[in-house]
Order: C-alpha cells, then sequence, then structure tokens
C-alpha cells in the first residue's frame, strides 16, 4: 500500500506540473510580448526632433560613435515623448578625455548657447577644484530619457528616489 500510494503522489505531482506547464504557455500565446528596446530610427519618428543622438554628440563633443538601441520601450516614448527629451550621453571628449564637470564648463565657459551659465554658483577662483566629483565623475554613455517638467510630488525628494528614475535608468 505504501507503494502505491507513492505511485498516486508522483503521477498527481506529474500532472499538476503539466498542467502548470500548459496554462503558461497557454498565457505566453495569449500576451504579446513587449519589446524591451527600441532603434533610434523608431525612436526619431515617435519623438521627431526631440532625440539628441550620436550626430549631436559629434558636433558637441567630437567624439563618432554607433547609435546603441535603447533600452526604453517604444510603448513608454509614445506615452512621455512629447513631455521629454531623448539623450544620448557620452563619457568622453574627442581624443578620449573624459567629459567631466570641470571639463564641460572649461570647454564652454561656463556658457550655454542662450548665455545663461552651466553652473550658477561657478568661481574658478573660488572653487574647490579637488573635489573628486568635479574633477572625476563621468556620465556613463547611455540614452537619458529626460522630463520637461519635474514629476508631480518629486521636487522635495531625492533623485535617486524618485519612481521614473528606477524605471528609465
Amino acid at each position: 500500500m505504501f507503494q502505491s500510494e507513492q505511485h498516486s503522489q508522483r503521477k498527481r505531482t506529474q500532472t499538476n506540473a503539466r498542467n502548470r506547464a500548459q496554462t503558461q504557455k497557454g498565457r505566453t500565446r495569449q500576451m504579446k510580448p513587449q519589446q524591451m528596446t527600441t532603434s533610434p530610427r523608431r525612436a526619431r519618428e515617435i519623438m521627431k526632433d526631440r532625440v539628441l543622438g550620436a550626430e549631436d554628440v559629434r558636433q558637441v563633443f567630437g567624439v563618432k560613435m554607433e547609435e546603441p538601441s535603447i533600452p526604453i520601450p517604444a510603448t513608454i516614448l509614445e506615452r512621455l515623448g512629447n513631455e521629454g527629451r531623448l539623450i544620448l550621453y557620452t563619457d568622453r571628449w574627442k581624443g578620449g578625455k573624459p567629459t567631466t564637470p570641470l571639463s564641460m564648463v572649461e570647454r564652454f565657459e561656463n556658457k550655454k548657447q542662450d548665455s545663461t551659465k552651466i553652473l550658477y554658483g561657478f568661481d574658478p577662483d573660488d572653487w574647490e577644484r579637488d573635489e573628486g566629483f568635479f574633477i572625476k565623475e563621468t556620465p556613463s554613455l547611455k540614452w537619458r530619457l529626460v522630463l520637461d517638467e519635474p514629476l508631480p510630488g518629486s521636487t522635495s525628494r531625492n533623485t535617486c528616489n524618485k519612481l521614473f528614475c528606477s524605471v528609465i535608468t
């Protein structure tokens, strides 16, 4: 009798496993898989001139590169495309020099195209030039979706704690 119970238990376990596999298989067929990346060409179709990619990096930083695929689904770009920009960040200048905050301030003389300052409180004589983040930190070479406006309710929160940052980056 004991062997018979073990055999019955084994049969039930196998049947349950087969049923779960068939159920999962059925779900897979019913759900359309979502593309987790978007090509730069498709992103430009969605966001028009709100994509700053490899050509823009070449013009500003002098670095020639291939555009990597964008690790953001097209559905998110479609939903948020008119409210932000897709920007390809680079980690170096032409010649391989790192793009640190200091190198950007020096290269652009602390001014953006519209003549506003990059760093408002920056005075080269007063600044602590030996601060590690300012002279060593570089952005990662990757795409970022940058919203035009802060997320509602996020302006008093640390950037790392914002929901959108954890979802997108």
